[in-house]
């Protein structure tokens, strides 16, 4: 399901996706942070770089993307369900000329801001990952068609300094009249105008925030985060099982030094050594191939 010409820097942001994602989850398992802007941030843009990265990477297979669904409704694991419903329409992607490539990915987040959003994250929508795949998917696109890799030097500068301010912004209004649904933009609730606004500001900030990592991430290996990219499937599923374990280590060191600190060092030691097991698994499993 992934293609075999994939460049290194894609790789990284997978692994950092992944560093990420159980970053975020530990600030959210912990109410002092569950509100952090730290945590806001990292909502903000961790979700949607994640699937931009697998529209860039993934190729169609059809046996693979309904493997990776059924696998998905039986773990905690959405976005792989996500990607895998996503995969599903590469064929007609690839059908749509470079001309249209905006406004298709433009019409996507019109629906996305329309049909994406779901006020019960336990209802039968979210899942089948539908709401997520509606959310989601303009990313996806814009991963597809590569247009994340159309940079140049000062539009990634412009474009991370807009983005910055505008988390900043949105972040301090948050903070100031709480916002919990912000913290998934996949769950915002409601139809009023404003939450309507909110949806838009989100992929404002989402899809800032994808082009300038992605035009700042380097296209050479590096070691860490490759590593975990190369396991990212593995990795993304075990770390469910042993995140209360992180929190719980978190909430220990956070009584020595501060809580977002004690997040991040509890995720640096807890996904390198998810990634040094499953590696070794895959190892063992491939009797000593590469992955």
């Amino acid at each position: 399901m992934i293609k075999r010409d994939v460049s290194a820097k894609f790789i990284n942001l997978i692994g950092l996706c992944i560093w990420l994602v159980m970053f975020g989850h530990i600030l959210e398992r912990i109410p002092a942070l569950s509100t952090n802007i730290c945590g806001w941030l990292v909502y903000s843009f961790h979700s949607a770089l994640f699937v931009a990265c697998m529209g860039r990477i993934t190729h169609f297979n059809w046996k693979w993307s309904a493997a990776l669904y059924a696998l998905s409704l039986l773990t905690p694991a959405w976005w792989i369900g996500t990607t895998a419903l996503c995969a599903l329409t590469i064929p007609l992607l690839q059908k749509v000329s470079t001309r249209w490539r905006w406004l298709a990915v433009l019409m996507a987040i019109i629906c996305g801001v329309i049909f994406g959003f779901c006020p019960d994250p336990h209802g039968i929508a979210a899942k089948l990952h539908l709401t997520r795949t509606f959310a989601f998917y303009p990313y996806f696109m814009f991963g597809a068609f590569g247009l994340c890799e159309k940079t140049n030097t000062k539009a990634k500068y412009i474009c991370a300094a807009l983005t910055i301010a505008t988390s900043i912004v949105a972040g301090c209004i948050a903070a100031w009249k709480p916002l919990p649904f912000l913290m998934s933009m996949a769950y915002m609730p409601g139809s009023a105008i404003n939450t309507y606004i909110w949806r838009i500001v989100a992929y404002v900030i989402g899809f800032g925030m994808v082009y300038a990592t992605i035009s700042f991430m380097k296209s050479t290996p590096w070691k860490g985060l490759y590593a975990t990219g190369l396991t990212a499937l593995t990795v993304y599923i075990t770390h469910n099982y042993v995140i209360t374990i992180a929190v719980g280590f978190t909430k220990m060191l956070g009584s020595l030094i501060t809580l977002p600190v004690a997040a991040g060092i509890i995720t640096v030691i807890f996904i390198t050594a998810l990634t040094i097991i499953c590696r070794g698994a895959w190892r063992i499993i491939h009797k000593g191939g590469a992955i």
